[in-house]
Order: structure tokens, then sequence, then C-alpha cells
């Protein structure tokens, strides 16, 4: 995407401007994280040309972090409940896993492995 939109432009000819516009298109369609991401991806980039001598200051500092409304809430003990009873059916372990996530407050990725 990133090429699409600026890979026309000349490394010494980047302006924050173009970072800008490309960052307000990706967030008109509502898509906030992923104008995060670009924006992230944009940053590193641009200290990748900085390093090369292809560019003098990065024009994606500049540029505000698109902001992120998180949707999800926390699960309630009923709904908790409700699922415990299920996991069983689901996988033999998850009964377990679902227990350790609750008394250890260990991230998801830390209990699936």
């Amino acid at each position: 995407m990133i090429r699409e939109a600026l890979g026309h432009i000349k490394c010494t000819e980047l302006t924050t401007k173009h970072v800008a516009e490309l960052l307000e298109e990706i967030e008109a369609r509502g898509k906030m994280q992923w104008a995060v991401h670009v924006r992230s991806r944009m940053m590193a980039v641009c200290r990748r040309g900085i390093a090369l001598g292809g560019l003098d200051k990065n024009p994606a500092d500049a540029t505000e972090r698109a902001m992120v409304k998180v949707k999800r809430k926390r699960m309630t003990l009923d709904v908790f409940n409700a699922t415990l009873e299920q996991a069983p059916t689901v996988a033999p372990w998850l009964r377990n896993a679902m227990l350790l996530a609750l008394i250890s407050g260990q991230a998801l990725s830390s209990i699936g492995r």
C-alpha cells in the first residue's frame, strides 16, 4: 500500500504532507488500527532512509498517531462461568487453560503455549 501510494516519489522529495495524506485516506475509511501500523512502518522505512543517506529527516515523525478506540469489554463472571461449563465440549484442555488464565492473569499467548 505504501509503495502504491508513495512509490513514485523520490526519497529526497518525500514530505510530511505525503505521509499525512496517506494516513488520512486510511483513517477516512475507518481503518484506524491499520493507519497506526502504516505510520509505524513509514517511520521505520524513513529511519532506514536516513541511515542510507536518502533523507535528512523523518517525515513520518511529525504525523499524529491515529486514535484507536477499543471496542471489546471485560467478560462478566456469569459469562465466564457459562463458557467454562461448555469448555470441555470444545477441547479437553480448555477448562484448565481458562482457570489458569483467571488465576494467574497471564496473557492469552502465554496460556496458549
